[in-house]
């Protein structure tokens, strides 16, 4: 039961409740091209330097398009593909931060004199 959150999307939901606790990411992406299914990182993978780009690229057949997750925010739906992009670059960038320190911290935690290879 619950959401369907699409491929990938579950990861992605809980990345965003870690950063943005009033936010809620829908993800059923497919690529309109070749139909691959894509993952939140594969929008990112995909997505060029440029800020205003909204476009990300197939992983897969290289087809270029606006992705469609939804994010909700407190109920309301973001429409900004700015501010859409914006938040999912962010919460990736965050979660990464976040998975680093954590094993950072448990890596200072277990600090025996024995070495393990």
């Amino acid at each position: 039961g619950g959401m369907d959150w699409g491929t990938g999307g579950f990861e992605a939901a809980v990345r965003f409740s870690h950063v943005f606790p009033e936010v809620r990411i829908k993800l059923k992406e497919e690529c309109p091209e070749c139909g691959t299914a894509m993952a939140d990182v594969d929008i990112r993978a995909g997505w060029s330097g440029n800020m205003n780009d909204y476009t990300t690229r197939c992983p897969n057949c290289s087809e270029k398009f606006v992705p469609r997750f939804a994010l909700m925010e407190s109920g309301e739906r973001v429409k900004s593909p700015s501010k859409r992009r914006r938040m999912l670059h962010f919460t990736a960038a965050a979660a990464a931060e976040t998975t680093t320190t954590a094993s950072a911290a448990k890596k200072k935690k277990k600090k025996k004199k024995k070495k393990k290879a």
